[in-house]
């Protein structure tokens, strides 16, 4: 859901706590930097808010789940990759331009 820009989807994926949003692949990547490679930032938002929300359930105070939601945004792959990494690649460069062409 998080590669397509599928946020309705990712959104009841969310809600119904089938996935983590802090899950990772085997290359340590998350589907926020999937969906900032392919230029979804609305699905990047969503998922960056469950992050936050995630950690509110936990009962993390305000300052906690503000550094839980800066660690959201500053994740990095095993190859040290971030979220801007992953929305600066060509990909999410083609794929941004083709969402706001259309």
């Amino acid at each position: 859901a998080a590669t397509h820009g599928q946020v309705r989807c990712l959104q009841w994926l969310l809600a119904t706590c089938l996935i983590d949003p802090e899950s990772t692949d085997s290359f340590g990547r998350t589907a926020a930097h999937m969906a900032a490679a392919g230029g979804h930032l609305e699905v990047v938002a969503t998922l960056v808010r469950a992050s936050a929300k995630k950690g509110r359930e936990r009962g993390q105070s305000y300052r906690s789940t503000l550094r839980a939601l800066g660690d959201a945004v500053n994740a990095v792959d095993l190859q040290g990759r971030s979220l801007l990494h992953y929305a600066c690649s060509d990909v999410g460069r083609y794929r941004a331009a083709a969402t706001t062409a259309a």
